[in-house]
Protein backbone atom coordinates (compact mmCIF):
# COMPACT_ATOMS: atom_id res chain seq x y z
CA UNK A 1 0.00 0.00 0.00
CA UNK A 2 2.98 2.06 1.05
CA UNK A 3 4.27 1.76 -2.45
CA UNK A 4 1.35 2.24 -4.33
CA UNK A 5 1.14 5.70 -2.48
CA UNK A 6 4.39 6.96 -3.08
CA UNK A 7 4.29 5.79 -7.03
CA UNK A 8 1.28 7.74 -6.90
CA UNK A 9 2.93 10.30 -5.07
CA UNK A 10 6.49 10.49 -8.03
CA UNK A 11 3.75 9.90 -10.76
CA UNK A 12 2.21 13.12 -10.14
CA UNK A 13 5.27 14.96 -9.17
CA UNK A 14 6.94 13.71 -12.55
CA UNK A 15 3.63 15.23 -14.09
CA UNK A 16 4.20 18.76 -12.47
CA UNK A 17 7.57 19.11 -13.47
CA UNK A 18 7.36 18.48 -17.10
CA UNK A 19 4.01 20.81 -16.87
CA UNK A 20 6.47 23.50 -15.26
CA UNK A 21 9.56 22.51 -17.68
CA UNK A 22 7.24 22.79 -20.68
CA UNK A 23 5.97 26.14 -19.15
CA UNK A 24 9.53 27.70 -18.48
CA UNK A 25 10.22 26.71 -21.88
CA UNK A 26 7.03 28.68 -23.52
CA UNK A 27 7.59 31.60 -21.30
CA UNK A 28 8.26 34.48 -22.92
CA UNK A 29 11.23 36.00 -21.15
CA UNK A 30 12.28 38.48 -23.55
CA UNK A 31 10.27 40.61 -26.07
CA UNK A 32 12.20 38.51 -29.32
CA UNK A 33 10.51 35.29 -28.16
CA UNK A 34 7.24 37.33 -27.77
CA UNK A 35 6.91 38.31 -31.34
CA UNK A 36 7.08 35.34 -33.81
CA UNK A 37 5.86 35.47 -37.39
CA UNK A 38 6.40 33.37 -40.59
CA UNK A 39 6.38 33.79 -44.15
CA UNK A 40 2.68 34.10 -45.78
CA UNK A 41 1.90 30.56 -47.42
CA UNK A 42 -1.08 29.57 -49.67
CA UNK A 43 -3.58 28.80 -47.75
CA UNK A 44 -7.32 28.04 -47.47
CA UNK A 45 -8.13 30.37 -44.94
CA UNK A 46 -7.00 33.67 -43.55
CA UNK A 47 -8.00 34.17 -40.15
CA UNK A 48 -7.96 37.28 -38.31
CA UNK A 49 -8.62 37.69 -34.40
CA UNK A 50 -9.90 40.84 -33.53
CA UNK A 51 -8.20 43.49 -31.93
CA UNK A 52 -7.06 46.59 -33.70
CA UNK A 53 -7.49 47.88 -37.14
CA UNK A 54 -4.07 46.93 -38.37
CA UNK A 55 -4.97 43.29 -37.88
CA UNK A 56 -8.26 43.29 -40.44
CA UNK A 57 -6.35 45.24 -43.23
CA UNK A 58 -3.33 43.73 -43.25
CA UNK A 59 -5.17 40.21 -43.67
CA UNK A 60 -7.29 41.96 -46.22
CA UNK A 61 -3.75 42.42 -47.66
CA UNK A 62 -2.92 38.91 -47.66
CA UNK A 63 -6.20 38.33 -49.38
CA UNK A 64 -5.50 40.40 -51.89
CA UNK A 65 -2.18 39.23 -52.75
CA UNK A 66 -3.84 35.68 -53.46
CA UNK A 67 -2.32 33.84 -50.49
CA UNK A 68 -6.36 32.60 -49.24
CA UNK A 69 -9.32 32.69 -51.33
CA UNK A 70 -11.52 32.94 -47.53
CA UNK A 71 -11.21 35.89 -44.81
CA UNK A 72 -12.91 35.00 -41.41
CA UNK A 73 -12.65 37.55 -38.83
CA UNK A 74 -13.65 36.45 -35.10
CA UNK A 75 -15.36 38.84 -32.57
CA UNK A 76 -15.45 41.83 -35.01
CA UNK A 77 -18.84 43.75 -34.35
CA UNK A 78 -18.04 46.79 -36.38
CA UNK A 79 -20.61 46.26 -38.89
CA UNK A 80 -19.37 49.49 -41.35
CA UNK A 81 -15.80 48.14 -41.68
CA UNK A 82 -17.04 44.25 -42.12
CA UNK A 83 -19.27 45.74 -45.46
CA UNK A 84 -16.13 47.50 -46.39
CA UNK A 85 -13.76 43.79 -46.02
CA UNK A 86 -16.51 42.39 -48.15
CA UNK A 87 -17.19 44.73 -50.77
CA UNK A 88 -13.44 44.53 -51.30
CA UNK A 89 -12.89 41.03 -51.28
CA UNK A 90 -15.58 40.95 -54.20
CA UNK A 91 -13.26 42.77 -56.10
CA UNK A 92 -10.71 40.20 -55.90
CA UNK A 93 -11.21 36.33 -57.74
CA UNK A 94 -14.94 36.38 -55.24
CA UNK A 95 -12.95 36.10 -52.40
CA UNK A 96 -15.31 35.52 -49.39
CA UNK A 97 -15.51 37.09 -45.93
CA UNK A 98 -16.57 35.27 -42.74
CA UNK A 99 -17.62 36.81 -39.29
CA UNK A 100 -18.18 35.39 -36.23
CA UNK A 101 -18.93 38.34 -33.53
CA UNK A 102 -19.69 36.59 -30.13
CA UNK A 103 -15.92 35.66 -29.71
CA UNK A 104 -14.67 37.13 -26.63
CA UNK A 105 -11.16 35.44 -26.12
CA UNK A 106 -8.14 34.34 -27.94
CA UNK A 107 -9.40 30.63 -26.83
CA UNK A 108 -13.23 31.10 -28.00
CA UNK A 109 -11.32 32.35 -31.34
CA UNK A 110 -9.51 29.19 -31.89
CA UNK A 111 -12.36 27.48 -30.98
CA UNK A 112 -14.98 29.25 -33.95
CA UNK A 113 -12.03 28.73 -36.33
CA UNK A 114 -12.27 24.97 -35.54
CA UNK A 115 -15.49 24.59 -36.38
CA UNK A 116 -15.34 26.70 -39.44
CA UNK A 117 -12.01 24.31 -40.58
CA UNK A 118 -14.34 21.41 -40.13
CA UNK A 119 -17.32 22.80 -42.34
CA UNK A 120 -15.22 24.20 -44.59
CA UNK A 121 -12.37 21.39 -45.25
CA UNK A 122 -9.53 23.80 -44.08
CA UNK A 123 -6.47 22.32 -44.00
CA UNK A 124 -3.87 24.92 -44.03
CA UNK A 125 -4.64 28.54 -42.52
CA UNK A 126 -2.62 31.76 -42.06
CA UNK A 127 -3.26 33.32 -38.51
CA UNK A 128 -3.30 37.41 -38.55
CA UNK A 129 -2.48 38.82 -35.24
CA UNK A 130 -0.53 41.61 -33.46
CA UNK A 131 3.60 40.89 -32.59
CA UNK A 132 2.68 40.96 -28.95
CA UNK A 133 -0.27 38.62 -29.46
CA UNK A 134 1.21 36.30 -31.48
CA UNK A 135 3.10 33.71 -29.38
CA UNK A 136 0.29 33.53 -27.13
CA UNK A 137 -2.38 32.97 -30.52
CA UNK A 138 -0.23 30.56 -32.43
CA UNK A 139 -0.06 28.44 -29.01
CA UNK A 140 -3.79 28.04 -28.71
CA UNK A 141 -4.51 27.47 -32.34
CA UNK A 142 -2.18 24.98 -32.89
CA UNK A 143 -3.44 23.38 -29.30
CA UNK A 144 -7.07 23.71 -30.40
CA UNK A 145 -6.63 22.98 -34.30
CA UNK A 146 -3.90 19.90 -34.51
CA UNK A 147 -5.52 18.64 -37.41
CA UNK A 148 -4.44 21.71 -39.03
CA UNK A 149 -1.50 23.39 -40.66
CA UNK A 150 -1.37 27.34 -38.37
CA UNK A 151 0.84 29.75 -40.05
CA UNK A 152 1.06 32.91 -38.13
CA UNK A 153 2.03 36.07 -39.62
CA UNK A 154 1.83 39.37 -37.59
CA UNK A 155 1.08 42.45 -38.82
CA UNK A 156 4.41 44.74 -40.16
CA UNK A 157 5.61 46.61 -36.84
CA UNK A 158 5.28 49.89 -39.33
CA UNK A 159 1.41 49.24 -39.00
CA UNK A 160 1.42 47.75 -35.69
CA UNK A 161 4.36 49.91 -34.08
CA UNK A 162 5.59 47.27 -31.75
CA UNK A 163 9.38 48.04 -30.87
CA UNK A 164 11.62 45.38 -29.26
CA UNK A 165 14.15 47.67 -28.43
CA UNK A 166 11.64 49.69 -26.49
CA UNK A 167 9.87 46.89 -24.99
CA UNK A 168 12.85 46.38 -22.98
CA UNK A 169 12.84 49.72 -21.36
CA UNK A 170 10.82 49.62 -18.20
CA UNK A 171 8.06 52.59 -18.18
CA UNK A 172 7.79 52.64 -21.98
CA UNK A 173 4.70 51.64 -23.44
CA UNK A 174 5.89 49.09 -25.67
CA UNK A 175 7.22 47.70 -21.93
CA UNK A 176 3.61 47.94 -21.06
CA UNK A 177 2.18 45.79 -23.72
CA UNK A 178 5.24 43.49 -23.43
CA UNK A 179 4.64 42.59 -19.80
CA UNK A 180 1.28 42.69 -20.26
CA UNK A 181 1.29 39.78 -22.69
CA UNK A 182 3.53 37.70 -20.18
CA UNK A 183 0.51 38.18 -17.40
CA UNK A 184 -1.87 36.88 -20.11
CA UNK A 185 0.31 34.27 -21.57
CA UNK A 186 0.76 32.85 -17.46
CA UNK A 187 -3.00 32.95 -17.40
CA UNK A 188 -3.58 31.25 -20.29
CA UNK A 189 -1.15 28.40 -19.85
CA UNK A 190 -2.71 27.95 -16.38
CA UNK A 191 -6.35 27.48 -17.63
CA UNK A 192 -5.81 25.88 -21.21
CA UNK A 193 -2.47 23.78 -20.95
CA UNK A 194 -4.11 20.53 -20.04
CA UNK A 195 -7.33 20.41 -21.92
CA UNK A 196 -6.75 18.21 -24.86
CA UNK A 197 -10.85 17.19 -26.32
CA UNK A 198 -12.25 19.84 -28.38
CA UNK A 199 -14.25 17.72 -30.46
CA UNK A 200 -17.83 19.08 -29.19
CA UNK A 201 -17.39 22.25 -29.87
CA UNK A 202 -21.12 23.18 -28.00
CA UNK A 203 -19.47 21.53 -24.40
CA UNK A 204 -16.03 23.46 -25.12
CA UNK A 205 -17.31 26.41 -25.87
CA UNK A 206 -19.94 26.46 -22.88
CA UNK A 207 -17.08 25.04 -20.44
CA UNK A 208 -14.90 28.46 -21.68
CA UNK A 209 -18.11 30.59 -20.89
CA UNK A 210 -17.92 29.02 -17.29
CA UNK A 211 -13.62 29.61 -17.10
CA UNK A 212 -13.79 33.37 -18.51
CA UNK A 213 -15.79 34.24 -15.05
CA UNK A 214 -12.81 32.82 -13.73
CA UNK A 215 -10.12 34.80 -15.24
CA UNK A 216 -10.19 38.09 -12.88
CA UNK A 217 -8.78 35.35 -10.19
CA UNK A 218 -6.30 33.39 -12.74
CA UNK A 219 -4.72 36.71 -13.79
CA UNK A 220 -4.40 38.09 -10.07
CA UNK A 221 -2.39 34.77 -9.98
CA UNK A 222 -0.58 35.33 -12.46
CA UNK A 223 0.51 38.69 -11.75
CA UNK A 224 1.71 37.00 -8.39
CA UNK A 225 3.69 34.26 -10.02
CA UNK A 226 4.80 37.03 -12.97
CA UNK A 227 6.42 39.04 -10.14
CA UNK A 228 8.24 35.64 -8.58
CA UNK A 229 9.61 34.91 -12.19
CA UNK A 230 10.71 38.34 -13.14
CA UNK A 231 12.94 39.03 -9.51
Amino acid sequence: MLKFILGTIGFVLAIIFFWLLRLAWLYPFTPDKLWLTEVPVKSDAVVVVSGGWCREEFGLTLVKQGYAPQMFISGIRDQALVRRIRTTLRRYNGSSLIVEPNSTSTFSDALYTKRLARINGWKRIILVTSPTHSLRALWIFRKVLPEVDVHVVTVPASMDGFDVAKAKQAGTQQNYLFVSEQRKFLAYYFLHSWRFDYSNFEETLKLNSEIEKLRPQISAKARKIYKIISI
